[in-house]
């Protein structure tokens, strides 16, 4: 089901304003809603999910209802809910982030183990030469 769009263009004539606007507000009536319902209708479930992603970029434990509460305030819950889009993209780069981060850090240690490992097997097999040949 596609959203209907609506828009307002304005070129400075009020009576136009006031025409583009009452269309508007018809066309969000058509749509089954109120303008009230339309500037306040938003998803509680993303909003909060915004709210624990942004949490969780700063390193904060946020709980459950204070989450909640952060999404219900008059105005911010449907920018939290735009958001969530940006915030899950923002997590990903971040774990990817910390993902190759970690894979070069088990990359080196790998590395230095095996540099290690062959310089020991290097002085074992030379002092095995030194007593079989002496």
């Amino acid at each position: 089901m596609s959203t209907p769009a609506v828009t307002v263009y304005i070129n400075g004539d009020s009576a136009q304003l006031g025409e583009e606007l009452g269309k508007a507000i018809q066309a969000i009536r058509d749509a089954g809603g109120s303008v009230e319902q339309a500037a306040t209708k938003f998803s509680m479930l993303e909003a909060r999910g915004s709210v624990q992603l942004l949490a969780s970029e700063f390193g904060v434990h946020v709980p459950r209802e204070i989450s909640r509460m952060v999404a219900s305030i008059d105005g911010l819950g449907p920018v939290l809910q735009n958001m969530v889009g940006i915030m899950a993209a923002v997590w990903a780069i971040t774990a990817i982030e910390k993902y190759i981060t970690k894979m070069r850090e088990a990359e080196a240690a790998v590395s230095e183990g095996f540099s290690k490992a062959l310089e020991a097997t290097t002085t074992r097999s030379d002092e095995l030469r030194a007593v079989v040949s002496g």
